[in-house]
């Protein structure tokens, strides 16, 4: 087997002959195996990069070279599997996309596009090796004759002007040349072929591939229905004739959105859990190391013993976060989709690094796959967001600021995505982009698990891609403190916002399963309100309009009438409040320079402010009574709201907005 090849449909190009593919080359799960070596799964579901080609050619060297002598094939030796030709160009008007977006269309279709190469496939053979019934084989050769089409005439026109081979070759044909009406005229034809395909005792092997990425540039609910429909089709047609075995490729999130996914009929037929443990995708990477050439190995003489030692010269590599070693595959795992294509394509990277691999560069190629991992990955599951386009994404990605977030900042973050939010508190019923959502299903944002049934610890968890639908809008919280940090996976390190000295968090590694301590996040983060505002109960009218002004710019403000609620401690709540804020904002007037409880307030920020050596307190001047403050804010700006509020209001903003 070549090494490296992170495309299953390129195999055959690089070994020509699939006599030459062993059955011990494939990594197997019990699952996996289940469908290799049975014949009642007809379903590979899962999503892209999860070897769906390659199971679908070893399924097929099953049936070629073990255990099923005699059977005929669909495609032939020379293909493998019936994949469409690049993806569909098809310049169809807005009536015709409607009609193709109506799923009661696709069912008969398909069975239209399979019968169609089964009789293509038969009707060479002898009449009495392919038909039980000899005078059905006569009717078809009549149609044949029939050259006006009086009977039948797109049958005709498919089987004997227009000969096409496969299933997809078939649906790409009549796609492109066939309007609605000629397609609502062939499923009318489609009883006679029923009757002849129910008769026929050949045993036939069909195995259709790639639909989704025929149709990944047309609407996505062509994209769904021309999937879910394809599995009805495939359902029926093996009902209909027990001498068909027909397997497909089909993507996950088709899949889920069945109107109803738990079709027992369906649902049995289905190898719908593809998945790779970490251990399984560690044995796809050292296999590809035995495939490689000697000449790319480092120490060649391990390649048995120490494969990975092998192929890097070194087993252990530093995480420049924190400092600390880390098990090599480990760190390339931990920078994957959990795919085998992920571990493959990283693979075939350090292959080609020139000269001696190092820790920096092989570090340096794992993260820069990483990143590209994570683009294409994106594009691909696009249509299934809410995001409408990748500078959407791009946008979002700027605003996060470090790889660990609290819940409320990502609440911040989600309201200036969306320009703003009237549900901040209740995002369950916010009808706003949901972005947060989407990236934790795509399993690019982590959450914090408590594992009772093994270490008792708590842990890292990222969703596997496919493992949740995009349908529901929330993320996972509960009563355990620590489940209200979220975290951005590894691969996105190099796309998220901030400073890159401190954007990632040098206290803890990133990556699923790996254990959580609860960290010490920059300021910026643990600040939960942007200003704390001060003033006397005697300014209380001003304070509610400046408090009502700042809260519409999506500023978070800690305000005493939001916050304090009957029962709590007033000095408790203030004390938390102020720490809690990046700023105290002080109204100033004849009366908040009496109140003690300004005094208190003010007496608190400016301590910080001198431990920290950076501006806390923000004066809000209302009255004419500067000459009489404190020294300490004497040598301050101050937001001038005398003569304009609206005026005060812009220079206040300005220094919070930053």
């Amino acid at each position: 087997m070549k090494a490296w090849i992170e495309d299953a449909t390129s195999i055959l190009e690089h070994i020509g002959d699939i006599s030459k593919i062993e059955k011990g080359d494939l990594i197997t799960t019990n699952k996996i195996e289940r469908f290799i070596d049975e014949d009642d799964i007809n379903f590979i579901v899962a999503p892209k990069g999860f070897g769906k080609t390659l199971l679908l050619i070893y399924k097929r060297l099953t049936y070629k070279f073990e255990k099923k002598r005699g059977f005929k094939f669909i495609p032939s030796d020379d293909h493998i599997v019936d994949a469409p030709s690049g993806t569909e160009n098809l310049s169809w008007g807005e009536l015709m996309i409607d009609f193709y977006k109506d799923r009661r269309n696709w069912e008969g279709l398909w069975r239209a596009c399979i019968s169609l190469s089964i009789v293509q496939k038969i009707k060479k053979s002898s009449i009495d090796a392919g038909f039980r019934i000899k005078e059905d084989f006569r009717e078809l050769e009549e149609i044949r004759k029939d050259k006006d089409g009086l009977k039948y005439p797109l049958l005709r026109k498919l089987i004997y002007e227009e000969e096409r081979k496969t299933p997809t070759r078939y649906l790409a044909y009549i796609l492109t040349n066939f309007g609605r009406e000629e397609v609502r005229s062939l499923l009318k034809e489609q009883e006679f072929m029923d009757k002849l395909i129910s008769e026929i005792h050949i045993p036939i092997a069909i195995f259709i591939d790639n639909v989704d990425e025929y149709f990944k540039r047309s609407d996505i609910n062509v994209w769904y229905v021309s999937q879910q429909e394809l599995m009805f089709a495939v359902k029926n047609m093996c009902r209909l004739n027990h001498h068909l075995d027909i397997f497909v490729s089909i993507r996950k999130e088709a899949y889920e959105k069945l109107s109803d996914p738990t079709d027992e009929n369906i649902r049995i037929r289905c190898l719908d859990d593809v998945q790779y443990s970490f251990t399984k995708l560690k044995e796809i990477f050292e296999k590809n190391i035995e495939w490689t050439d000697e000449k790319y190995l480092s120490k060649p003489e391990k390649v048995r013993t120490e494969p990975i030692v092998s192929f890097l010269g070194f087993n252990k590599i530093k995480n420049v976060s924190t400092g600390e070693e880390e098990d090599v595959f480990s760190y390339i795992y931990r920078h994957t989709l959990k795919r085998p294509r992920d571990i493959v394509a990283i693979g075939r990277r350090i292959k080609e690094i020139d000269g001696e691999r190092t820790e920096e560069n092989v570090r340096s190629e794992i993260n820069s796959v990483a990143t590209k991992m994570a683009k294409d990955y994106i594009e691909i599951f696009l249509p299934h967001t809410c995001f409408d386009n990748n500078l959407e994404v791009e946008d979002l990605f700027k605003l996060i600021p470090h790889n660990i977030l609290h819940l409320e900042n990502l609440k911040d973050i989600c309201s200036k995505f969306n320009g703003g939010c009237d549900n901040k508190r209740d995002c369950k019923n916010c009808d706003k982009k949901h972005v947060f959502c989407d990236l934790y299903k795509l399993g690019l944002l982590g959450t914090v698990e408590f594992d009772a049934a093994i270490s008792k610890k708590n842990k890292q968890r990222f969703l596997r891609p496919g493992e949740q639908t995009f349908e529901h809008h929330i993320l996972p919280t509960d009563k355990h403190s620590d489940r209200d940090y979220y975290l951005i996976h590894p691969i996105l390190n190099e796309l998220i916002g901030g400073y890159p000295e401190t954007r990632i968090n040098n206290a803890i590694t990133i990556g699923d399963g790996k254990d959580w301590t609860k960290p010490e996040l920059p300021e910026f983060l643990t600040k939960k309100y942007k200003m704390f505002l001060c003033h006397s109960r005697h300014d209380k009218s001003f304070a509610d309009r400046l408090a009502n002004d700042i809260q519409e710019s999506e500023i978070h403000l800690w305000y005493d009438k939001w916050n304090i609620k009957v029962g709590d401690s007033i000095v408790d709540k203030i004390d938390k409040g102020i720490k809690k804020s990046e700023y105290l904002g002080i109204v100033i007037s004849s009366s908040s320079l009496k109140s003690g409880w300004v005094k208190k307030e003010l007496n608190s920020a400016i301590m910080e402010e001198l431990e920290k050596k950076k501006v806390v307190v923000l004066p809000i001047l209302i009255e004419d009574v500067w000459d009489v403050v404190p020294s300490f804010l004497r040598e301050k700006k101050y937001a001038d709201f005398r003569t304009s509020y609206g005026e005060g209001l812009e220079e206040l903003m300005d220094k919070i907005k930053i």
